[in-house]
């Protein structure tokens, strides 16, 4: 590259007299001075001179001459532009600005801007006139010698007739510099330039490829590995012979703190590209073609390659022109689809009280201590101040029991009813009402006597009949302040006489205490298991304990089982049918190979009374169907059904009074759907409120890239200052390979804050 640009450079000033090529190197020098003083002023970096860029804008100056007036661009195809020109010199700067002048001795020019015009009679007020010129344009001149990426500079004068002075000023970034022991192609291995005709319909049929390909790259060691779920969608991407994949190779040292950043020029690559791969070796080298993914070995990187310090972007091609390139961004990958969701306890209340106006019946056995369980019932009913308005009784006995039976002075006098009735019933249709047919009373009366000393199932039978039953009505108070032992006293008392309101009260306040350790669930009464329809809502309740204590199944079914024969029961009971239908969601959300007749439940889910449901617990669990019917409808290929779902996933995380903890879950969700727009939507209110959390910022900033429209270049740079004032410590991470990668650095404004925070 030196031979050849020695050779034009000799060309360049034949003709050129000694006398005049050195005042031309010292007006390039003095212009070099008063543009770093210029840029000092304003704070930015020093340019130095660079002999590659001297020759460009050499080149241009005498092009100017040549043709009479100023112009940026030459006839000649491969000098048209100063990128040509700096690609012809083989110059390796990324960015790249020119500015001209041609000013005469002795005219009248302004030496600063807006100042007075003057005459120019010394070379010092000459240049001074050429960088006011600069400064009067708005454009491009006057962002050239501003711009903070600017750190090289060539400056080209030629002075003509000792008065017309034409002067270039080529201002270029830091140049890339080539890997040792590598060989970069500088026309990045034939693939052409972005061109929007040729990528247009290619894009508009993949406008979300960063997304969906962000984490395609994999590194083992210095072997490079592309991993993709469906190699029909990568088919589709890379469908013709001339499409293809390339590695850019970008590596820390290109953005070194005490310079500026080294980048590879042109729109394909920022590094060093790797040599690319097209249709025909992705067929033939997947090694997952089976079934239908992608593993793709793409060989191994240069012994130059160091993993810590480098990074790699995926950039594809289209008919040999470069579309999209997707940059190094090590996301997290989640796909939550059950958020918790609280079971509905029936009989749950804020009420710290409850009045319970009914009539309560109590059954003793006349053949054991009755009189103290009598007592023990009365003494509950007083714990909630239960005042008795009526009261009745009732004495039962068995015909062989009548004259045994001792009663205290309490019931002298009161009618005894003798279960002839009962009896008569229980032998219809046996041998015993043969046998008693033709006896009389007393007969019978024997004959059951001797026939007990038998026969045990009717010994038992004949005593269960001697019974005392009591009917109590009135009105009391039930507080929730009770103590936990009259609170499960009274408790029992209800569900033993199915007295269901009351005792769901209770239950739910003991349920609390049971969740608070201050009880232990084996102390909590049951009701019969055996789903009497009147206890359905206690049984419920008892199925949501079983799952606040850590169970995933009740009687041995899973949860929503248990709820389900609940449900068939009587599908009317609200808590019931929403417990079921919200354990399904989370039962098949663990197996999704076991889900059925999916669409079924959203129909059944929405003849629930919603009135019923608290707000928040409806909308959750409207959330985990949809974020469910995402994959269900991409599995059955119904994509305007998972399109829908997306939407009421939106809708419904709003009314789902998420926490900060689940909104970062969700989004991360949404990233893994490739909703990445949806997922900074979400995320950005958390952002700006006066407590942020490290995470939730840290992950915005991370898939903010892929939106510029929702966050624009500016906001990116507030959101990172954000981080270091709020996060110092952590901040630094935000740029390494465990989460964004350093890339953004090549934003100044955010090179010079890591390069305060960080270096």
């Amino acid at each position: 590259m030196k031979s050849k640009l020695c050779v034009i450079v000799i060309s360049l000033f034949l003709g050129i007299t000694v006398s005049a090529q050195e005042r031309e190197e010292a007006l390039s020098q003095l212009l070099i001075d008063q543009l770093n003083e210029f840029r000092s002023t304003n704070q930015l970096s020093l340019l130095e001179g660079d002999e590659i860029l001297e020759a460009v804008a050499f080149d241009q100056a005498k092009y100017i001459v040549d043709l009479g007036k100023v112009v940026h661009e030459q006839n000649n195809t491969k000098k048209k532009t100063v990128q040509d020109r700096v690609n012809y010199y083989e110059g390796l700067n990324a960015n790249l600005g020119e500015n001209a002048a041609k000013i005469s001795m002795g005219a009248k020019e302004q030496i600063e801007l807006n100042g007075a015009r003057v005459t120019i009679n010394t070379d010092d007020l000459l240049l001074k006139a050429v960088i006011a010129s600069w400064l009067k344009d708005e454009g491009n001149s006057k962002l050239n010698l501003l711009d903070p990426n600017f750190y090289k500079v060539g400056i080209g004068v030629i002075v003509s007739n000792e008065v017309d002075i034409s002067v270039v000023a080529v201002f270029g970034s830091e140049p890339y510099k080539i890997p040792i022991g590598t060989k970069v192609s500088l026309k990045n291995h034939g693939i052409k330039p972005y061109d929007e005709a040729s990528c247009k319909e290619f894009l508009a049929d993949y406008p979300t490829l960063p997304q969906l390909l962000s984490d395609v790259v994999k590194m083992n060691g210095n072997e490079v590995t592309l991993r993709y779920h469906s190699l029909g969608l990568f088919q589709n991407i890379i469908s013709n012979s001339s499409d293809g994949i390339a590695l850019d190779i970008i590596e820390k040292e290109q953005y070194l703190c005490d310079g500026g950043n080294r980048l590879f020029p042109g729109s394909i690559a920022d590094g060093y590209l790797l040599k690319p791969i097209r249709k025909g070796y992705i067929n033939t080298h997947n090694k997952l073609d089976s079934i239908d993914e992608l593993d793709l070995n793409m060989g191994s990187l240069a012994s130059f390659y160091k993993s810590k310090k480098f990074e790699i972007n995926l950039v594809l091609f289209k008919s040999g022109t470069h579309c999209v390139t997707i940059p190094f961004n090590n996301l997290e990958v989640k796909n939550k689809n059950n958020f918790d969701l609280p079971f509905l306890l029936a009989g749950e209340s804020t009420s710290k009280t409850f009045v319970w106006k009914d009539s309560i019946a109590f059954q003793y056995s006349l053949l054991s201590d009755w009189s103290d369980q009598k007592e023990k019932d009365l003494k509950a009913l007083q714990n909630f101040e239960f005042q008795i308005e009526s009261e009745t009784s009732e004495l039962q006995v068995s015909p062989i029991h009548e004259n045994e039976i001792n009663l205290d002075s309490s019931f002298q006098g009161q009618k005894i009813k003798v279960a002839w009735d009962s009896l008569n019933q229980y032998i219809k249709g046996s041998y015993y009402q043969l046998d008693l047919a033709e006896l009389d009373q007393n007969g019978k009366i024997e004959f059951l006597k001797e026939a007990v000393k038998e026969d045990q199932k009717l010994n038992k039978f004949l005593e269960g009949l001697n019974t005392l039953s009591i009917k109590l009505s009135g009105e009391g108070k039930i507080d929730a302040g009770l103590k936990t032992i009259q609170a499960l006293e009274l408790y029992e008392l209800f569900l033993k006489n199915n007295k269901i309101k009351p005792a769901l009260f209770l239950q739910a306040k003991l349920l609390e205490k049971v969740r608070n350790g201050e009880l232990k669930a084996s102390e909590l009464p049951q009701a019969d298991p055996s789903q009497k329809e009147n206890t359905l809502s206690v049984i419920n309740n008892q199925i949501v304990l079983e799952h606040i204590l850590g169970a995933g199944e009740y009687g041995g079914n899973p949860l929503y089982l248990a709820f389900f024969e609940l449900y068939l029961i009587n599908k009317n009971e609200v808590e019931i049918s929403f417990n079921y239908h919200v354990a399904k969601l989370a039962y098949w959300s663990k197996s999704r190979s076991k889900i059925s007749n999916f669409p079924s439940w959203i129909q059944a889910f929405k003849k629930i009374s919603s009135a019923s449901i608290p707000a928040e617990k409806y909308a959750r669990a409207m959330l985990n169907y949809n974020l469910l019917a995402v994959d269900y409808y991409y599995d059955v290929k119904q994509f305007d059904q998972r399109k829908k779902a997306f939407a009421e996933v939106i809708k419904w995380q709003g009314k789902a009074m998420l926490n900060e903890r689940e909104i970062l879950e969700l989004s991360k969700t949404l990233r893994f759907q490739d909703q990445f727009s949806e997922a900074i939507k979400i995320l950005l209110p958390f952002t700006i409120k006066e407590t942020v959390k490290q995470e939730i910022l840290f992950f915005l900033l991370q898939i903010s890239q892929y939106d510029k429209t929702l966050i624009d270049e500016k906001m990116f740079e507030k959101k990172i200052l954000l981080a270091s004032k709020l996060f110092p410590h952590q901040f630094c991470s935000l740029f390494s390979k465990k989460q964004m990668g350093y890339q953004s650095l090549k934003n100044s404004k955010i090179k010079e804050l890591y390069c305060k925070n960080c270096n």
